[in-house]
């Protein structure tokens, strides 16, 4: 659960400490829901937009902090599921992209609301005790030509009465891109 925290703040989402971490005193229930609808690409956008963002040098995939990999239009690492040890017990399906986080609101950075319908209109806030934000997580198999990317929606609840916090991720949204032919 710290990481979570610490992921909220360096994204600029937590602006107080003062409402969570003060009066939390241990993490509450999790949940997971699966509401995906489709991301689609605007108009003149592809699979290949999306592939060489993710193969950008500043990209960060997962704890190593690395772009895409990939050899011969195939992916040359696996990205699996985010497990408990890097998010406090906590399993994310696919590794998530760091680097495409937003700032001053917004969910994602521009190059991806560039490429996506519906990441535009998703925004990251706090009301409150409760904290809502989004992570991109990208998930397959090394040697594979495809894989998925998810949109992944969390929300943090603090109950000061009992010094609990909830943890709602829901996948609103997912895509399967092919590696285009280098």
């Amino acid at each position: 659960m710290k990481k979570l925290l610490t992921l909220f703040g360096a994204i600029g989402l937590m602006s107080s400490s003062a409402i969570l971490s003060a009066n939390v005193v241990s993490c509450g229930d999790t949940t997971t829901e699966d509401n995906s609808k489709p991301l689609t690409y605007k108009e003149g956008k592809k699979d290949s937009d999306i592939v060489e963002l993710l193969k950008k040098e500043d990209t960060k995939i997962g704890t190593e902090g690395k772009p895409l990999q990939t050899e011969a239009s195939k992916l040359a690492s696996d990205y699996k599921d985010t497990t408990s040890e890097e998010y406090g017990g906590i399993q994310i399906e696919g590794t998530v992209i760091s680097s495409f986080l937003g700032t001053g609101g917004k969910a994602f950075i521009d190059e991806v609301n560039e490429i996506y319908n519906e990441t535009g209109d998703l925004k990251i806030g706090q009301e409150g005790t409760k904290l809502v934000a989004y992570l991109m997580t990208i998930k397959g198999t090394k040697g594979e030509s495809k894989f998925n990317l998810a949109v992944i929606k969390v929300e943090m609840e603090a109950n000061a009465e009992t010094g609990k916090m909830s943890t709602k991720f829901s996948k609103d949204f997912k895509i399967e891109v092919t590696i285009p032919a280098e």
